[in-house]
């Protein structure tokens, strides 16, 4: 089963209506993208009334701005309770990031919107990019703990270390898509670990 955090969020009937209109917006979202997604497909997958829907937000996208946030919080936060837990040591860490279940054939909940148009737009853009921001930060940070505690080697960039890491999740979930196959993933995932095994340092090498 997926991570919870890579899901849309549960909601019930007693949620309000913005909270409703929110997950069936963060749902399509991923689903079909934001092009392909209608105000009329949020109202009937939320069951929420069209006067709700333009009571709280103004436009489409509008909409679609605030569901994205929503689910570049979720996304960011949850790779930092991974990435910087400070009860394990760094490569735990990011392999534990590498493991989480992902759902391979319907992508990554931000990453599959950068082939959208309105990627270009800043209220979709803005939020894809800062996630990506956030997790490659995230992932330096604890590649340079591993050079620092002697499990990387000192020559490691962790810059581009970091992002080949998020590039081999990403492609993974190209490959996963375009095949229909969704271990194409995993193998994208274990591929980067492996490479990332190549460059650990002394300490490292002696664990093992």
């Amino acid at each position: 089963m997926p991570d919870p955090i890579y899901a849309p969020p549960a909601v019930s009937a007693q949620s309000s209506a913005r909270d409703r209109l929110l997950a069936s917006a963060q749902r399509l979202l991923w689903e079909l993208g934001y092009d392909a997604m209608s105000p009329r497909m949020v109202l009937e997958d939320s069951g929420v009334g069209q006067g709700s829907l333009y009571h709280h937000f103004k436009t489409k996208k509008d909409l679609a701005h605030v569901a994205l946030e929503g689910i570049t919080d979720s996304l960011i936060a949850r790779a930092d309770e991974i990435l910087r837990a400070s009860d394990r040591p760094p490569l735990q860490r990011i392999r534990d990031w590498l493991s989480v279940p992902r759902d391979a054939l319907k992508g990554c909940r931000v990453g599959r919107l950068v082939n959208e148009q309105a990627i270009h737009d800043a209220a979709i853009g803005d939020p894809v990019g800062r996630y990506f921001v956030a997790v490659q930060a995230a992932l330096r940070d604890a590649l340079e703990d591993a050079r620092q505690t002697g499990e990387l080697r000192p020559d490691v960039d962790a810059v581009a270390v970091a992002a080949m890491l998020v590039a081999a999740v990403q492609g993974g979930y190209v490959l996963a898509r375009g095949s229909g196959d969704p271990a194409a993933l995993q193998a994208a995932l274990k591929g980067a670990w492996q490479v990332l095994e190549g460059m650990a340092g002394e300490k490292y090498q002696k664990q093992g």
